[in-house]
């Protein structure tokens, strides 16, 4: 048993920044990451953080491209906080030793992305997300009270009868031995989960861990119908269970999107052709290759000098080449993948969850500010912006008297056979292929209905199970819970918004102008 002033799950730019920040306060920090420190999905955050500093650009401007993007169903009072937010906590960024690109004149460079009216994406190279990562963990580092478990896995979250968060269960991947962790306070921060889609810009540990668990705890979760598939994905770049991703920023420099007949299409779709948001790029690269037939669209990038391409997209440039793609002189094939849950832990402004004292940032969370579909580079700045007022709120409340409560016992992991493994490994692929193919871009209600029986069956299959307690087994419970919302979700909500596109219901409707919240309905 172990006791913590704080517990921090997860090591991305939002529980990376709360650690920091939270630090000088407390006597000490626990901080969960179930593989290495920076395995995250900032990490392969490429375009950057969207935040007003242009002459021509205001808050208002940044408010009203959110709002649009989200097709209104955004928590107007919470784009206001983040948005206003937003400068000077990239410019603390900066202070910290963030490299951004800077002018001449050190101001920064801004890059435009999808549904953005101005250039307003503060960016270093196409790695901004590993710059991000890299000067938090530096930061980190200076402290000798942020103790940090990697290679620890949060099974279960520790709430008492009077719904208050005492705590979680952890499991010591090495040693394979699980033990409560007692904190006043709980942050979760876990990101994603890409991983229950088939194709995915995710890495391996976006399973949706936060989401599942703090759904078994009784937290509401919301929206998870608004999945957000990024329209430009490598074709054919599958490692290590993620896709290669390329850049929204690569189309706001000047790449368009055309056939392999080099037909342009995107004018069909929207005035801003290749620089509509998200959830109409996507949607129109999906309706294309069912009309052609083709495995892919490409991104034509005539519009760039080769060494323009490779000054401003440099991992771009090499993996291309890896590829045997002659940037920028040939297109790059792509496709849309699986990128961002706009959905999660519901929280209110402060990053409260429904639970007492256990709060969520980051993808993980559910705040009101990405609505129906998420702003491009609005998700660092999120993640900013709520770790910053996580950490405020907590400082208030550390004086508060806290005792644990609850008894700390958890069944301990056991060896899992061959057999075992084999079945979790069949159920985590045909869940993957179920929800890519009926549960992706374009839905249908057969479809949606479809799944959630496939996915009963697969629920059924694996808890007949015996518990086994490893990492294995609950991810792959993690990832049945969260198909789960997301396809009864999904089925709640009975028009089209967003990201959140049904053929049987191709309209948005103003009576669905609200949340779609589950709470421990779903399994």
């Amino acid at each position: 048993m172990k006791n913590f002033d704080v517990i921090v799950v997860g090591s991305g730019i939002a529980g990376l920044t709360f650690a920091f920040k939270i630090a000088p306060y407390v006597n000490n920090v626990c901080l969960i990451t179930k593989k290495s420190i920076d395995d995250s999905n900032t990490n392969y955050a490429q375009g950057g953080i969207a935040a007003v500093f242009g002459d021509d650009d205001s808050f208002e401007l940044h408010i009203k491209d959110t709002l649009e993007t989200g097709r209104f169903l955004s928590h107007k009072d919470a784009v206001e906080i983040m948005v206003s937010n937003g400068p000077r906590l990239v410019i603390e960024l900066k202070e910290l030793g963030a490299k951004f690109e800077t002018d001449e004149d050190g101001k920064f460079k801004l890059g435009k992305e999808g549904g953005h009216s101005r250039r307003r994406i503060v960016y270093a190279g196409d790695y901004t997300g590993y710059e991000i990562e890299k000067t938090l963990i530096e930061n980190i580092k200076t402290y000798n009270n942020i103790f940090m478990y990697t290679n620890h896995f949060v099974c279960d979250l520790i709430v008492d009868e009077n719904n208050l968060c005492q705590g979680v269960y952890v499991l010591d991947v090495e040693k394979n031995e699980i033990e409560p962790y007692f904190s006043q306070f709980v942050v979760i921060a876990t990101g994603g989960c890409g991983q229950v889609y088939k194709f995915t810009t995710n890495p391996m540990i976006a399973t949706g861990d936060g989401i599942a668990i703090s759904y078994l705890a009784n937290a509401k979760i919301a929206n998870m119908e608004f999945f957000q598939f990024h329209p430009t994905a490598l074709y054919n770049s599958e490692e290590l269970g993620r896709s290669f991703l390329i850049s929204e920023a690569v189309r706001g420099e000047g790449a368009f999107l055309k056939l392999k007949d080099n037909r342009q299409f995107m004018h069909k779709y929207s005035d801003k052709k290749s620089l509509a948001p998200r959830d109409i790029v996507a949607r129109a690269i999906d309706a294309e290759l069912k009309l052609t037939g083709e495995d892919f669209v490409y991104l034509d990038l005539s519009p760039f000098t080769e060494k323009k391409f490779k000054e401003r997209f440099p991992k771009i440039y090499e993996k291309c080449k890896q590829m045997n793609i002659n940037v920028p002189y040939e297109p790059i094939p792509v496709v849309p993948a699986a990128h961002y849950s706009c959905g999660g832990i519901l929280t209110d402004t402060n990053a409260r969850s429904s639970i007492k004292n256990l709060y969520a940032i980051g993808e993980v969370a559910c705040t009101g500010v990405h609505g129906g579909n998420r702003l491009a580079s609005n998700s660092l700045l999120e993640a900013l912006v709520f770790a910053d007022l996580a950490f405020r709120d907590v400082r208030e409340k550390l004086k508060e008297p806290f005792e644990t409560t609850v008894p700390g016992f958890y069944s301990q992991p056991r060896p899992m056979d061959e057999e075992t493994k084999n079945i979790l490994s069949k159920i985590r692929k045909q869940l993957k292929e179920l929800m890519w193919k009926k549960v992706s871009i374009v839905k249908t209600v057969k479809s949606l209905k479809e799944a959630d029986e496939q996915v009963n069956i697969l629920s059924e299959t694996f808890f007949n199970l015996e518990n086994y307690n490893n990492v294995e087994y609950f991810e792959v419970r993690n990832m049945l819970i969260v198909s789960k919302i997301i396809i009864n979700s999904a089925l709640k909500r009975k028009e089209s918004r967003g990201l959140h596109y049904v053929k049987d219901f191709p309209e948005e409707k103003n009576e669905y102008l609200h949340d779609t919240i589950i709470q421990k309905e779903v399994l």
